[in-house]
């Protein structure tokens, strides 16, 4: 990054309007974690030219990066006025929503998403996250669906599906994403992890345990697989109270100070 930095900066020097080498050194400066200089590239360039709508939209997605929600809103807003059809600058506005909480923006501007670029993973992807939020089940899933035949490939989104069903109680179909998530990414506790509490859900306990197991050896300090591998263990009438005093450790007391003491 550093020399195409350098690259950039010697173009400015030669000719002190080129927007898209502001703007191409606040990207570098940003992948180097250096936001304020990129902000002041981005400015500089919006400066320049107050309809660059490329200098509003990176500059947005520092500011998301920095948590300035509310700045990094005033400038997609005025990205998607400039121009109006990018279905990346909806889903980026969307994801800034979500995070203040605005969860029926962020649902409309992923739909926004979704009518321009009905082929948009991420944004069926995301919609679906908020549905499930709002516990609208079904919604999300269909969403996650849509999402899954775009990209199949994608572990979050089996993921998320999986831990869904489980919410309606499909308890087999929500197995059979998690699977599907641990097979694109086995190296994933939370994955094994809820896993586990499907299984438990259904009275398997020791399969349930077998999962907290592998979450725990992904992550060793993974305060809820020991506690709820030690409940599992209570239901087969295993000893348990290693695992609830490990949990007790990591910060999690409560069935360690019911049962063990």
């Amino acid at each position: 990054y550093q020399l195409a930095i350098d690259d950039f900066t010697r173009a400015i020097k030669i000719n002190p309007d080129y927007l898209d080498a502001y703007n191409d050194r606040g990207i570098a400066y940003k992948n180097l974690g250096n936001y304020q200089l990129a902000i002041d590239d981005y400015t500089r360039a919006i400066q320049i030219n107050p309809d660059y709508v490329k200098a509003y939209y990176n500059r947005g997605n520092v500011y998301h990066d920095l948590e300035k929600y509310k700045l990094a809103i005033v400038d997609y807003n005025r990205a998607v006025i400039i121009k109006p059809d990018v279905a990346r600058l909806y889903i980026n506005r969307g994801n800034t929503y979500s995070n203040l909480g605005l969860t029926n923006y962020a649902v409309d501007d992923y739909s926004r998403a979704i009518k321009i670029n009905p082929d948009d993973a991420m944004a069926y992807y995301n919609r679906g996250l908020e549905y499930k939020n709002l516990g609208k089940y079904q919604l999300a899933i269909d969403d996650f669906t849509r999402a899954i035949k775009i990209n199949p490939d994608d572990e979050e989104t089996y993921y998320n599906r999986g831990v869904t069903y489980r919410n309606i109680g499909k308890h087999q179909l929500a197995i059979d994403d998690i699977n599907n998530a641990i097979r694109i990414n086995p190296n994933n506790a939370i994955t094994y992890y809820n896993r586990g509490i499907v299984f438990n859900d259904l009275g398997n306990y020791q399969n349930a345990i077998n999962d907290y197991t592998k979450a725990i050896r992904i992550n060793p300090n993974f305060a809820e697989a020991y506690s709820s591998r030690g409940l599992a263990k209570e239901k087969l009438r295993k000893y348990y109270c290693d695992d609830y005093r490990k949990a007790c450790d990591l910060g999690e007391c409560d069935n360690y100070n019911d049962f063990c003491k």
